[in-house]
């Protein structure tokens, strides 16, 4: 009988202590502190890549809110991992003096949950279509694959589904439709955009559905996982494809 009860108790505990990962890992807190280092590591392999802090082949997406941040006056010197850093700090400090302690044994088996994600998209994308290479230099590519996770991640799910999920649900649709049209109509954007501007691939059929097929997959995973561990998943997936990971393993298509 004690046996029985121990079990149970540990058991439990056990319960708890998953369900406490996974709530707080999901957490926007959390996701801040956990893409801090995807951050560093971006501005650190383009800093090698282009031997400039803020010049050369940077992330289209990046630039996309660089753009909008020096046009209100945003310091074109900064790199744009230092907003990252400082809205975190503000974060912790709160947190911290309030009693709530960030669980930095967490972040670990986060990147590990990010590392078998990021496999996995790719293996699921492989099924449904052959994976797109990435056309720059190898240390361009690395640095881009960091930048694309983080600042893909913060524009299409963060800020364009979030946006269009809040707004359809508010005006009274369903949670399954809104999330539906929500997944459809960012993922549609999530492709288009990677056609559009000087640095945009050549519109084609193929591209276009592979990227959209991207989007509802990152999108599906960014509710069920919250933003750090998609724009880890996500970064970790193409450098997956940068290192030609998915062809070694015969799921290259």
């Amino acid at each position: 009988m004690k046996d029985v009860n121990t079990f149970k108790k540990t058991t439990y505990e056990a319960e708890t202590i998953v369900k406490g990962y996974l709530y707080q890992s999901k957490s926007f807190y959390y996701s801040l502190a956990f893409v801090i280092p995807l951050a560093i590591l971006y501005e650190i392999s383009s800093l090698i890549a282009n031997r400039s802090l803020l010049g050369g082949i940077r992330s289209a997406a990046e630039v996309w809110i660089l753009n909008i941040l020096w046009g209100l006056g945003f310091p074109a010197y900064i790199p744009l991992s230092l907003v990252f850093i400082a809205i975190f700090s503000i974060m912790f400090i709160i947190n911290h003096r309030s009693g709530r302690a960030l669980r930095w044994h967490y972040l670990l088996p986060m990147f590990v949950e990010s590392l078998l994600l990021g496999f996995i998209i790719g293996v699921f994308a492989s099924f449904l279509m052959r994976i797109l290479p990435m056309s720059l230099g190898v240390l361009n590519n690395i640095s881009v694959s960091f930048g694309a996770g983080l600042y893909e991640e913060l524009i299409f799910r963060v800020l364009i589904f979030t946006s269009i999920t809040w707004l359809l649900i508010k005006s009274g649709l369903k949670k399954i439709f809104g999330y539906t049209i929500a997944i459809t109509l960012s993922s549609f954007i999530f492709s288009l955009a990677h056609h559009i501007g000087p640095m945009g691939e050549p519109l084609t059929f193929y591209a276009f559905v592979y990227r959209f097929f991207s989007g509802c997959i990152l999108c599906g995973l960014y509710i069920l996982r919250g933003f750090g561990i998609t724009a880890w998943a996500h970064s970790l997936y193409d450098l997956m494809v940068v290192c030609n990971f998915y062809n070694i393993i015969g799921c290259g298509g």
